[in-house]
């Protein structure tokens, strides 16, 4: 009922209820109030039984997805593709998922654990790992699905492609798990927001006790969590993420060849140079295609390198 389940209608409780309110206007309406006209007129409106097959269709979605099976790149992102991608659009701003998201994310796990908190059962050395589903309208307006109890080998979908994801969540899982285990003392001055790698705490008994704390469900829920879909563009403009996020990138590969130069430039002949320069050139540049998603421009190392030479000649004439 604090998740708002009560609000929700059952189809069938609908039906049944639209039911008794048909035999509520034939009752009504057999009394001789009304004419024999308005009376069959009324009641075509009030009686399902009598209403046109055509009005009743059921409606069905077209596709169904039951989230069994994943199409990496269509249907799953983590946070980090989440942000850079629609960043790069200038659909939201650099920092959507931190100060928007997860604000709002936060305080559902927590509204969540309070709901629940006197019906949990304290078990020593044991963890239950619970899976949060959100999702967000083209108003960018975020809406919690629902959550259920996983099993740790099922938390990521079994692609090639994300098996370093789930090597780190699983060997993080076990860490805390079992630090919490062996030194229980440690985690316990931890407040709300500390971390142990990349896990967060959620709530702390410790932390409720010291500062006399009270969840106040309508507190945390007191306003609109939402930011409206015209101020997350406008932010988007302002911060520009994707002329920002390519001069950074052209930045870290000069930075790293000009380095490189600095040693090679010394070298006695032209050859000598450009055999010292050119691996560096060749692998900051694929990085940097790599994060611009760019195709491989042929001929750019060695024009690079002609660059290189022919400022250092220029310079040498110069002193």
């Amino acid at each position: 009922e604090l998740l708002g389940s009560s609000v929700l209608e059952h189809p069938s409780e609908s039906g049944s209820k639209a039911t008794e309110d048909a035999v509520d206007a034939e009752q009504v309406f057999d009394e001789d109030t009304l004419n024999e006209n308005s009376k069959k007129q009324t009641l075509n409106v009030f009686n399902m039984e009598e209403a046109e097959e055509a009005t009743l269709e059921k409606w069905e979605p077209e596709e169904v997805h039951s989230g069994a099976v994943w199409e990496l790149g269509e249907n799953f992102w983590t946070f980090d593709d989440f942000q850079d991608k629609m960043a790069k659009e200038n659909v939201i701003g650099s920092r959507y998922v931190d100060s928007v998201f997860d604000t709002y994310m936060k305080k559902v796990v927590n509204m969540l654990f309070h709901s629940v908190r006197d019906n949990l059962n304290r078990t020593e050395g044991a963890y239950e790992l619970f899976q949060l589903n959100f999702i967000i309208d083209q108003k960018f307006v975020i809406h919690y699905l629902g959550s259920r109890s996983i099993d740790p080998e099922e938390a990521f979908p079994n692609v090639d492609e994300l098996k370093e994801f789930k090597a780190t969540f699983l060997e993080t899982l076990a860490g805390v798990t079992l630090e919490h285990q062996d030194t229980p003392a440690a985690f316990l001055r931890m407040r709300y927001g500390d971390s142990y790698g990349q896990w967060r705490v959620a709530f702390s008994e410790m932390e409720e006790h010291q500062l006399d704390l009270k969840f106040d469900p309508c507190s945390t829920f007191r306003r609109n969590l939402m930011v409206h879909k015209g101020s997350i563009f406008k932010n988007a403009w302002l911060h520009n993420y994707a002329e920002k996020r390519h001069a950074a990138n052209k930045r870290e590969m000069n930075k790293y060849i000009n380095n490189k130069w600095a040693t090679c430039k010394h070298r006695p002949t032209k050859e000598m140079m450009s055999s010292c320069i050119r691996n560096t050139i060749s692998y900051r540049y694929k990085i940097y295609i790599a994060k611009e998603g760019i195709e491989y421009q042929d001929g750019y190392v060695e024009n690079r390198i002609r660059d290189l030479i022919a400022r250092k000649e220029s310079e040498a004439k110069g002193g």
